[in-house]
């Protein structure tokens, strides 16, 4: 089976962790016996932006076409504006610019289905492409095009339910995620896949980093800098425990906005010796900040699902989390991990103090979460339910494909 996947979340030789988590599930679909193409449109970069430093001028570096880990992809360039300027027609620009490499696939590899990621731009893209070729298309909806719908002006709304109408079937990769959803669009059916992880990355630690952190108790945090990522009150978290536990470190993994912001924070509350900011690493090292960590810690909210959960609970580590969110899939309070208020710095004190203060606790929800999650959240149980869904479309079934 020939499957064209459409994501701008994708890693490239520039930015090898961006959109991971899709490059990890379509390796399985290889795995699986599929054959798996990708075009990962990127902005056209126009020569007076190129000298910037920043993010356009990483655009410009990235190759048109690459092979990264077995998987052709292709990075056309399509027109995107500063300050989502024309962003109402983001989807019509993502398939101008993608249209000639999507029909060059397609005269060599005669794809059977196309699989999108997010509804806009990529969502309304495959619909184009399906149209255009005769072919079923999967939108997957990772979170944002969801939680963000109260917020979008009209137009915008329209466009989201467009691709919900017009795709052969939709994917959320939570039930709460579905939930939300069905707000607004109760007619359809929708299907649960979860996003994984790869039992081959689950790392044994690093004997540099064991030592770097020995004596001490690692909070670790693994997330974009942004608001809703809660850093934040992780940080005022770790200031109310630290008389009591004076040995813990906050380690938080990332780059984003809110770097600055927070380590500001960090300096006004006088954390700077329990405070470590890492930067942006690449996936394997995150891997072995897992297994040296003893407790994980992301109490961010509008999270559809959120991979590093998942791999945080794969190395046997205690998890905290957003009560009400798409971890809920995996998370059960007080078994598998423990779920907090949103927003909250004393439920997320009490958490962390429970799980510092009472050791065999801890370790008592991270084998229950690493056994969870091994029995029913690799991407190998993704990949399959995928496959299945990819051969009811290519005969008719699973709704079918959409005019």
């Amino acid at each position: 089976m020939r499957v064209l996947v459409l994501s701008h979340m994708y890693p490239s030789s520039i930015d090898p962790v961006f959109g991971i988590f899709v490059h990890k599930q379509a390796k399985e679909l290889v795995k699986q016996g599929c054959e798996v193409r990708v075009v990962s449109p990127v902005p056209f970069t126009p020569t007076l932006l190129r000298k910037l430093k920043g993010r356009w001028q990483r655009y410009s570096q990235i190759p048109r076409e690459e092979d990264l880990e077995g998987i052709k992809v292709y990075h056309p360039r399509c027109l995107s504006l500063p300050r989502n300027i024309l962003l109402a027609y983001s989807g019509y620009l993502y398939y101008a610019g993608a249209k000639g490499a999507i029909r060059r696939i397609y005269d060599s590899f005669p794809f059977d289905v196309i699989h999108a990621h997010v509804a806009v731009p990529d969502g309304q893209a495959a619909i184009m492409a399906g149209r255009a070729y005769g072919r079923p298309t999967v939108v997957t909806f990772h979170g944002q095009n969801v939680y963000n719908i109260p917020k979008l002006n009209h137009a915008w709304r329209r466009m989201v339910m467009s691709v919900v109408r017009g795709a052969s079937r939709v994917v959320v990769v939570s039930t709460a995620l579905g939930n939300a959803l069905r707000e607004y669009v109760s007619d359809r059916e929708l299907l649960v896949v979860s996003n994984g992880y790869s039992p081959g990355d689950v790392s044994s630690g690093s004997s540099e980093l064991a030592s770097r952190y020995r004596g001490k108790r690692v909070i670790l945090s693994v997330g974009y800098l942004i608001p809703r990522k809660a850093h934040k009150y992780v940080v005022m978290a770790v200031a109310k425990l630290l008389k009591a536990h004076p040995n813990i470190v906050y380690v938080i993994i990332g780059k984003g906005d809110e770097e600055q912001p927070l380590k500001r924070l960090v300096n006004e509350m006088g954390l700077q010796d329990a405070v470590e900011f890492i930067g942006q690493v690449p996936h394997r090292v995150v891997m072995a900040y897992l297994a040296t960590c003893d407790i994980f810690a992301l109490p961010s909210w509008n999270e559809s699902f959120g991979v590093v959960y998942v791999e945080a609970m794969a190395h046997g580590r205690p998890v905290v989390a957003c009560r009400g969110e798409g971890i809920q899939d995996v998370i059960v309070d007080g078994e598998t991990g423990a779920l907090v208020e949103p927003k909250d710095v004393d439920s997320l004190t009490n958490a962390l103090g429970k799980l510092l203060d009472d050791q065999a606790y801890a370790m008592r929800l991270g084998e229950a979460g690493k056994a969870l999650v091994a029995r029913s959240f690799t991407w190998q149980q993704s990949a399959e339910k995928l496959c299945q869904l990819y051969e009811e479309l290519m005969h008719g079934g699973a709704n079918g494909p959409r005019a």
